[in-house]
């Protein structure tokens, strides 16, 4: 599952909206609706990027994202939210978050930061995981 994105996402709606939009593009996604399970599948396998929705049914995303940023501070993190007063975006980007986009947003927003990503991880290279596995990566 090389550049995988995980997208964690509780509106089933959203999340196939998106899926779709970076599968057309030929970026592998796999959604998740809950914070328990995107934490299990962690345990798994490491995503290029994750797509984080903040309003969850049991959690939140900013506390998803702190943990992920102390964990993996490779991965690439982006915000996608209804929470779209300035004070919240400057709150997820200041917790680690990579870009941060406000519901609603057209199909290809997510594809189109997920791509700009993607070029940054190319142009700054890649690590390898502690498993040996190489992933892509953010600024380093």
């Amino acid at each position: 599952m090389k550049g995988t994105v995980f997208l964690l996402e509780d509106d089933k709606s959203i999340c196939e909206l998106v899926r779709c939009a970076l599968e057309m593009a030929d970026i592998d996604t796999v959604c998740f609706n809950t914070v328990a399970d995107f934490n299990a599948a962690l345990n798994q396998h490491l995503p290029a990027v994750a797509l984080l929705d903040i309003m969850l049914p049991d959690g939140s995303g900013l506390d998803v994202l702190k943990k992920l940023k102390q964990s993996y501070p490779q991965v690439a993190c982006i915000m996608l939210s209804a929470l779209g007063q300035e004070s919240d975006k400057v709150k997820g980007l200041n917790l680690g978050a990579d870009d941060y986009i406000s519901k609603p947003f057209g199909a290809y927003r997510p594809r189109q930061r997920s791509a700009a990503q993607a070029g940054c991880q190319r142009r700054f290279g890649m690590r390898k995981h502690q498993s040996g596995r190489k992933i892509h990566v953010g600024f380093h």
